[in-house]
C-alpha cells in the first residue's frame, strides 16, 4: 500500500470519529432496575436524555403525582442529575414506583417536551408476585388458650372506654363553663363577605398586566414569577368555571378542565403553563427568558380565549423582546 492510499484511510477514519459526536441526536430511553417484584417491593425507573456535550438544552420533566395508574404508586421521584462522558450529556431523572396488586401492569409513556418538541419513553409490562406459601411443611394444629395475668397498662386498655367518657365528661364541663362566660360579653356581629363584583377574567387580566411590569425573572426571582402566573391562572379558574383549582394539583385541575367547554388546544396551553411552574418549583427548573416571557403571554392568551364570551376583549401588552 502506497502512501497515498494510507493517508486516505487515516483521514477518513478522522472523519469518522470526529463525525460521530457532531451527528448525535437526543436520545431519550426509560431505564428500570427490573421487571419483577413482590408486593410492595420498589421499581427505580431511570428517565434519561442524551444529548450532544455542547448542545443548548432545555427539558420539561413529567410532572409528579402520586400514581402512574391505578395499579401502579409513585413513592418518590429523585432530582435530575447531569453526567458527561465521551462528548454526550447525560440528564437522568429517577422514579421509584411500587405496586400492591399482583398480576401484571404496565407502566405508561412519560412525557418530556425537549427544545420544544415533545417526546416519549415506550411503555413497558412489570409483573407482580404474591407472597410464595411453603407448602412442604406440614399443617400444625391450634394452641389451646393459655391464661397470662393482667398487668395494669392492659387493664387501662381493655377499660379504655371508661377513661375515654370520663374524658367526653369533662369536655363537656369546660365547655359550658366557656359558654357561661361568653354570654356576659356583647358578641360583635359577623362581618359577612360580599362577592366580588368585578368579573373573574378582569382580575385575572389586571394581575398579569402588573405581573408584567414587574419583571421577576430579570431579577433572578423567575420561581415567583411562575407561581404567580400559576396562581393568577388557578384563581381565575376557580372563579370562572367553579371547581377548587385554588387547593387542587395539576393533575386534578387538569382533570376538571376536561369537563368544561375549554378546547383541547387551549387545555394544553394549561397543561405548558401549570407543569413548566411546578417544576421550577419543586424540581429547581430555570427556564430561559424567552420561555418566561412566552409563560405570560400564554397565560393572557388562555385568559381571553376562555373568557364569557360576550364580555369585551382585553389584552396584556406583548413583552417587548429587547427589554433587558
Amino acid at each position: 500500500m502506497n502512501t497515498k492510499k494510507q493517508f486516505y484511510i487515516i483521514a477518513l477514519l478522522v472523519w469518522l470519529l470526529c463525525g460521530t459526536g457532531l451527528i448525535a441526536q437526543i436520545q431519550l430511553e426509560l431505564i428500570p432496575d427490573t421487571n419483577s417484584i413482590r408486593i410492595g417491593e420498589q421499581i427505580n425507573l431511570s428517565i434519561v436524555v442524551k444529548t450532544n456535550q455542547n448542545d443548548s438544552t432545555e427539558i420539561t420533566w413529567p410532572i409528579a403525582s402520586d400514581t402512574l395508574s391505578g395499579q401502579i404508586d409513585v413513592v418518590r421521584v429523585v432530582p435530575v442529575d447531569t453526567t458527561e462522558k465521551s462528548g454526550l450529556k447525560y440528564y437522568n431523572q429517577q422514579w421509584v414506583v411500587t405496586s400492591f396488586d399482583s398480576g401484571q401492569h404496565v407502566i405508561p409513556a412519560f412525557q418530556l417536551v425537549i427544545n420544544g418538541d415533545e417526546y416519549e419513553t415506550d411503555p413497558f409490562m412489570i409483573h407482580v408476585e404474591t407472597m410464595e406459601v411453603d407448602t412442604t411443611q406440614a399443617i400444625k394444629s391450634i394452641k389451646s388458650v393459655e391464661s397470662v395475668p393482667i398487668s395494669f397498662l392492659d387493664w387501662i386498655k381493655y377499660h379504655w372506654q371508661l377513661f375515654a367518657g370520663l374524658g367526653v365528661l369533662a369536655i363537656l364541663v369546660f365547655g359550658i363553663y366557656l359558654i357561661l362566660k361568653q354570654r356576659k360579653k356583647v358578641k360583635a356581629a359577623p362581618i359577612k363577605k360580599k362577592a366580588p363584583k368585578i368579573p373573574p377574567f378582569v382580575t385575572a387580566i389586571h394581575r398579569l398586566k402588573e405581573l408584567k411590569k414587574a419583571k421577576y425573572w430579570q431579577h433572578d426571582e423567575i420561581k415567583k414569577h411562575h407561581s404567580e402566573i400559576s396562581e393568577i391562572l388557578r384563581e381565575y379558574l376557580e372563579y370562572q368555571f367553579a371547581f377548587p383549582a385554588l387547593e387542587q394539583t395539576t393533575g386534578e385541575v387538569m382533570h376538571a378542565v376536561r369537563l368544561t367547554e375549554i378546547t383541547s388546544e387551549q387545555q394544553n396551553h394549561l397543561r405548558r403553563i401549570l407543569m413548566l411552574s411546578d417544576l421550577v418549583k419543586y424540581a429547581k427548573e430555570k427556564p430561559g427568558r424567552e420561555e418566561n416571557v412566552d409563560m405570560l403571554n400564554l397565560a393572557s392568551g388562555f385568559v381571553n380565549e376562555t373568557k364569557p364570551k360576550e364580555e369585551p376583549i382585553v389584552q396584556v401588552e406583548k413583552e417587548v423582546k429587547d427589554e433587558a
